[in-house]
């Protein structure tokens, strides 16, 4: 009878090769479809802020459009830097140093935001946008934004 030399742990390590390149590349694509949505997210406030911006130089208009062009400026601005704050969180998550605070969230507010983030965007596409909250919050109730 002749010995044959044992290859099980080289399977092993090589099934695990493999298992880990296709992590690898799930992570790369993932990663891909991250850039690509906040380069998007990034980019429609940003063109927000400069087209609004090249309005407000416009001698032609009113006190009373270059306050509604100056809000929505802001809300374009306060959306850019909420996005980078939470890039940087999630560079946190990836150091292992980001932190958990628990704390209360005021759910209505939230709500508004996200009507407000999204308002210009449906009616640009003549889209009718409404939030509806079922949920019943401890100081309030439900919302119909």
């Amino acid at each position: 009878m002749r010995w044959l030399p044992d290859i099980s742990d080289r399977k092993r390590a090589e099934l695990e090769l493999v298992t880990a390149k296709e992590a690898a590349e799930a992570a790369n694509k993932a990663k891909d479809i991250f850039v690509a949505n906040i380069s998007h997210e990034l980019r429609s406030p940003l063109s927000a802020i400069l087209g609004f911006v090249r309005l407000l130089k416009d001698s032609n208009i009113s006190t009373q459009e270059q306050h509604s062009y100056a809000d929505i400026i802001e809300q374009s601005g306060d959306h850019l830097l909420n996005i980078v704050n939470q890039l940087l969180d999630l560079a946190k998550v990836e150091a292992n140093k980001a932190t958990l605070d628990l704390g209360v969230a005021d759910l209505s507010s939230l709500l508004n935001d996200l009507k407000n983030l999204f308002f210009l965007r449906a009616q640009n596409k003549q889209l009718n946008l409404t939030i509806q909250c079922a949920l019943m919050c401890p100081t309030r109730s439900a919302p119909t934004i």
